[in-house]
């Protein structure tokens, strides 16, 4: 399976872009995995019943690409995003 960002790569990110706060982003990019994997495996197999194989994986498809979709301003605006996000309060501790 391969996936656009994995946690690692977040995890990564947030404690090289964001230091004061790494803890804090790393249990919540942790967390939020554990959440949408749990969802996921809880729904998957009532959904792939109901619909068929071959609905369920063009929505799989569909909800990936849209997901990949949201990555591309992170990639063409992520340096601004991150300078700006760099004069917050909750990261100038």
């Amino acid at each position: 399976m391969v996936r656009a960002v994995n946690p690692i790569t977040l995890s990564d990110i947030a404690v090289d872009c964001y230091y004061p706060v790494a803890p804090e982003a790393i249990f919540l990019i942790v967390g939020l995995k554990n959440v949408i994997s749990f969802g996921f495996s809880y729904a998957v197999i009532p959904w792939v019943t109901a619909w068929g194989y071959k609905r369920a994986i063009g929505c799989f498809a569909g909800i990936t690409f849209g997901c990949l979709l949201l990555a591309l301003p992170l990639y063409l605006f992520g340096k601004q995003l991150r300078f700006a996000s760099a004069k917050w309060k909750l990261i100038m501790w």
